[in-house]
Parts: C-alpha cells; structure tokens; sequence
C-alpha cells in the first residue's frame, strides 16, 4: 500500500519542468544527447522509493542546465542524507532500511512543489531541485523537509527508530558544469553532518 502511495507523491511533483540530480552517477562518459532523449522518452521511477531514478534525474537535470544557461531560469539543488541509516540497516535489517527510505523519499515530495523534483542518489541519499528559486530561499523548502523527516514513525519494530536527516544545498552557477554543482552541495552536505545530525548547509 505504502508503494502505491509513495509512487503517487512522487507523480505529484513531477511537472514540465522537473529536473534532478548529478552528473557523477553518469560517469566521465556520459553523453547528454543520450540523457535527454531518455528525458523525452518520459518519467523513469526508482523501484524502492518510487520517485525518480537516478539516470532520468540526471536526463533532467541536463536539461535545465541548458535552460539556465540560456539565461531562462535559475535552479538550486538540496542533497539530503538520512542520519544513521546504517544503524537501521544493522538493527533492523535491509527490509526496514528501504522502508525507511520509502517514508523519506515520500516525506521530500510532499513538501515540494509540483514544479520541483525529488530522486534518488545512489543507494543510501536523494537529491531534490527548487525551480526558480534563490540559494537565499531555498533553505525555506529545505527546512520543511527536514522537519517531515524529523517527524516520521515507523512502526513494527523492536526497537524504537528515530530517523532525521542532513541536508546540503547549492544553486547552480550559469556555466558550470552539473559535476561542479552537485560537488558544492556535497561539501555544504559534509559540514552539516559535521555540525550535528539534522542540520542544514548551503555551499
């Protein structure tokens, strides 16, 4: 059931005008021509978390770099790590972990808007895009985010399972590339899990 509803959030934020995610998950090799006819192709979904996969994020976000560049738009990208997940995974095992990152993945979409895009980056993070949006607002949306998380109860386990979450944000610089980007906010990403767990950090 919770799939079903998770696929569903995610259908919900994904408009005209998503993009998502990095470069790196592509390789040195990557070929974007490629990336945005898969974008045309239409919405890929991870099979856990049921919001994008990371090969259609990276179509995306591919696509909105262009935009950018072109002077059309601005864009700032949110890297959220889910505090501990390894402690679930050894508690709790494999199955409450991806049930864990269901919840989270769920809980990034609800509090986005229908313009924005939430996917999943690499195994254990997602990484969400604000549209038109400022790195001087973009703490707003992230801040909610983290409060959803904050808030999660996952139920039918034998030992309680408090789940928070960092959150690194960047927004794109016109010309740069997107491995550049997603390296800023990786590294606003680390000084916040340096600060303490359930922090935010703007590269």
């Amino acid at each position: 059931m919770f799939s079903a509803i998770a696929h569903a959030a995610a259908r919900t934020v994904v408009g005209d005008y998503i993009r998502a995610l990095l470069q790196k998950l592509c390789g040195p090799n990557h070929d974007p021509q490629q990336n945005l006819a898969q974008t045309r192709r239409g919405p890929i979904f991870d099979e856990v978390t049921g919001v994008h996969d990371q090969r259609h994020l990276v179509a995306l976000l591919e696509q909105e770099k262009a935009r950018s560049d072109a002077g059309q738009g601005v864009f700032c990208v949110g890297i959220v790590d889910v505090d501990s997940l390894g402690m679930v995974d050894d508690f709790h095992g494999r199955a409450t972990r991806d049930n864990v990152l269901r919840h989270v993945a769920a809980a990034i979409a609800v509090e986005l808007r229908g313009v924005d895009a939430v996917g999943r980056y690499g195994d254990e993070k997602f990484v969400f895009v604000l549209l038109q949006t400022r790195l001087d607002r973009a703490s707003i949306p992230a801040k909610r985010v983290r409060r959803r998380i904050a808030s999660l109860e996952i139920g039918g386990l034998s030992r309680p399972c408090k789940v928070t979450a960092s959150i690194g944000l960047a927004e794109f610089r016109r010309g740069e590339d997107i491995g550049a980007l997603m390296q800023r906010a990786e590294s606003a990403l680390s000084h916040a899990e340096a600060s303490a767990s359930n922090c935010i950090d703007a590269g």
